[in-house]
């Protein structure tokens, strides 16, 4: 969470463009791609999941899986409280 809250208030602060970074490109850079989608457009939480598609690299297996859940938690927590991704 320290973390997410961290990337939120980058991309809250910089300047744009911004260029993301990882070793491989896919994971890390996926899930801040992910985030800043949500963040920065009117997509939704499906739309946002699409930054993590296999088209780019990533593939849920292992370790990389959390990424794909930690969306899911986001998606299942709007649904709980009946909301939608604003």
């Amino acid at each position: 969470p320290g973390e997410v809250r961290r990337l939120v208030e980058v991309f809250d602060r910089t300047e744009y463009p911004v260029i993301l970074h990882c070793a491989r490109g896919a994971d890390r850079t996926g899930v801040a791609s992910a985030i800043a989608v949500l963040l920065l457009t009117a997509a939704d939480v499906p739309a946002a999941k699409r930054q993590l598609w296999p088209r780019y690299g990533h593939v849920a297996v292992g370790r990389t899986a959390v990424l794909d859940t930690f969306l899911d938690y986001y998606a299942a927590w709007l649904a709980d409280r009946g909301e939608a991704h604003t």
